[in-house]
């Protein structure tokens, strides 16, 4: 495991022309973060309401996914505050992110894996934003 997680940004700059990447470097190896498919929203909504719920702070006065973007690195510290007790829900959430299977997500080392979760929060910054209007 190594403690230098590195994060790329794609179409940076052209996020409304093409879906936002980021590629980060988990376990020695790049994975790629790209917006939830479909199937995979419905698993994510269905499942992880109480995660939504958690994040509705981050979400709750952003205009634009920009601005939800600057509340994630602006309030890292709540958001994992926020996520404490549920592990499982966000274990779920990296591992449909990153394409893998469940348990790898427990090999990885802790500052990539914060690395993964700001990747996912990032790129599916509306995901979450519309959740939660639809919610609140």
């Amino acid at each position: 495991m190594t403690n230098g997680a590195k994060t790329e940004n794609k179409a940076e700059g052209v996020e409304k022309l093409l879906p936002l990447s980021r590629t980060v470097t988990v376990n020695g190896e790049k994975i790629t973060i790209t917006n939830f498919n479909f199937m995979e929203f419905l698993q994510i909504k269905k499942s992880m309401n109480s995660v939504i719920q958690a994040l509705f702070f981050v979400f709750k006065n952003a205009e634009s996914e920009d601005q939800v973007r600057k509340n994630i690195l602006e309030i890292e510290g709540e958001i994992y505050q926020a996520m404490s007790g549920k592990e499982e829900e966000i274990a779920h959430l990296l591992s449909l992110a990153a394409k893998k299977p469940r348990e790898w997500v427990g090999t990885i080392d802790p500052i990539e894996g914060a690395e993964l979760f700001k990747a996912v929060l990032s790129v599916n910054a509306d995901f979450f934003r519309l959740s939660l209007t639809s919610k609140h």
